[in-house]
């Protein structure tokens, strides 16, 4: 059955990409307007990724997800993807070590706010918690040994990562290492991409 969902991060995204297509042109005849338009979609990349999440939702994407359910997400951020899953129905745990307050907890916050419930938790305490709910990993920190620990613990069959692949811009190499040994690709799905980036959805059976 069909969702209809208020996925705002994709509507601002879509929104602004015209501005895209003026950044992607290699030899642009107003070189002004050019930079303008590059530093505005800076300020309006780093402004986006701070409420919603580092990696834009899409309808094909959180699909893929809920048939993989129930779910742990470790290093959840804002929340915003087990919001919009939640919204659907899909059964999702979300852990981050630092979780942002809600609006409930505290309105005039003026910083990021979490969109839905996220419990406070290291990726050895969530995935302890919840060992055989299909792990979630979206854009684990660059170097960080978080997304690794997770993997190693887990006793799911499956994993859905949202990153760069084999590359240290999501994650460690270790954590990429040990997906290609121990883990099977067996779907990947396309997301919107800001410029420069290379992020997917993977998902990973156990070997």
């Amino acid at each position: 059955m069909e969702h209809i969902i208020k996925n705002a991060y994709l509507h601002m995204f879509e929104a602004v990409r015209p501005l895209m297509q003026v950044v992607a042109q290699t030899n642009a005849p107003d070189l002004l307007a050019w930079f303008g338009a590059k530093e505005v979609l800076r300020e309006l990349r780093d402004t986006l990724t701070a409420k919603y999440a580092w990696a834009v939702p899409n309808t094909q994407a959180l699909y893929a997800i809920g048939d993989y359910g129930p779910l742990v997400e470790v290093g959840a951020g804002t929340g915003y993807w087990a919001y919009l899953l939640r919204l659907m129905g899909v059964d999702i745990v979300a852990y981050d070590a630092e979780p942002r307050l809600s609006a409930q907890e505290d309105w005039c916050y003026e910083g990021p706010k979490s969109w839905t419930e996220v419990l406070r938790g290291t990726a050895e305490e969530a995935v302890r918690a919840q060992p055989t709910r299909t792990l979630l990993l979206c854009w684990p920190p660059a170097d960080d040994p978080m997304a690794l620990q997770a993997l190693r613990l887990t006793a799911a069959q499956h994993v859905i990562f949202i990153g760069w692949k084999d590359d240290g811009v999501t994650g460690c190499c270790d954590f990429h290492r040990l997906l290609r040994e121990q883990w099977e690709l067996v779907r990947e799905v396309e997301i919107p991409q800001w410029p420069e980036m290379k992020d997917r959805l993977f998902i990973y059976r156990r070997r």
